[in-house]
């Protein structure tokens, strides 16, 4: 390979890598993923838009190999396309509802802050990474044990829940795959909109106005998702970002 190849291919990795760390979020160090068995519900569309949406999900979550149910459960991901979408969620955070259990004062008066036209959020629960048996939430003060002790590392945070608002006027012109796709990653990979311009292609994008609107999930979406479901939550936030780094890497790249 010649010099010139190196260094372009080393500059598309430091960009991937820089993407990773800009979009996934932190929850005490490490990165939440919803493990449990995945049920997707959908209010605010027309029913065959709404069954389509759910399927379009699934069949994301199962290339992932996140866990798809064949029977009927609770649902713990919900895609809410409402009018007056911001009033909304501001009335629901001035009242504390039961749907941000878990969520610290900060996170909630920023999610009430944010001008939208999406706002996403989850529900967190700490689980023993070993047992698969989730812990209350004071068990995390239990131990002094620093941070590279067994006790931390047997630790992990998954999402409960996860909650997708979509304003009904963002989605005018968008098509159901497109609603379906950015709203997979906003939600299991607890992905943020990149605060910055990207080059990288990514269904993240759907709703920036200087961006040219996706139509689909992009491939680094695709592998984004599959690196997330890499991690298995006993490491710190850092190393699983490295973990989707470069199964992005190893997917796209040539």
């Amino acid at each position: 390979m010649e010099a010139s190849s190196v260094a372009l291919r080393k500059a598309e990795e430091a960009r991937i890598r820089i993407f990773v760390d800009s979009i996934t979020t932190k929850f005490e160090g490490k990165l939440a993923v919803l493990r449990s068995p995945l049920c997707v519900g959908v209010l605010g569309l027309t029913e065959p838009t709404s069954a389509f949406i759910v399927r379009r999900i699934e069949e994301i979550a199962r290339k992932a190999k996140a866990v798809v149910p064949k029977k009927r459960c609770d649902i713990n991901f919900l895609v809410w396309v409402t009018p007056n979408a911001h009033q909304i969620v501001r009335k629901a955070t001035d009242i504390r509802s039961a749907v941000f259990d878990g969520m610290q004062v900060g996170d909630l008066n920023r999610l009430a802050k944010s001008p939208g036209p999406v706002w996403s959020w989850s529900g967190t629960q700490i689980v023993d990474a070993f047992t698969q048996v989730g812990l209350p939430l004071f068990s995390l003060g239990a131990s002094n044990a620093s941070a590279s002790s067994r006790i931390q590392t047997a630790i992990r945070y998954d999402i409960s829940a996860a909650i997708v608002v979509i304003d009904a006027a963002a989605v005018v012109g968008k098509t159901p795959t497109q609603i379906a796709d950015y709203a997979a990653v906003r939600a299991l990979a607890r992905a943020v909109v990149p605060r910055m311009a990207t080059s990288i292609p990514t269904i993240l994008t759907l709703f920036d106005a200087n961006s040219a609107a996706p139509l689909e999930l992009s491939d680094v979406d695709r592998a984004l998702l599959r690196g997330v479901y890499l991690t298995d939550g006993r490491r710190d936030a850092d190393a699983d970002r490295s973990l989707i780094a470069r199964t992005i890497i190893k997917d796209v790249l040539p």
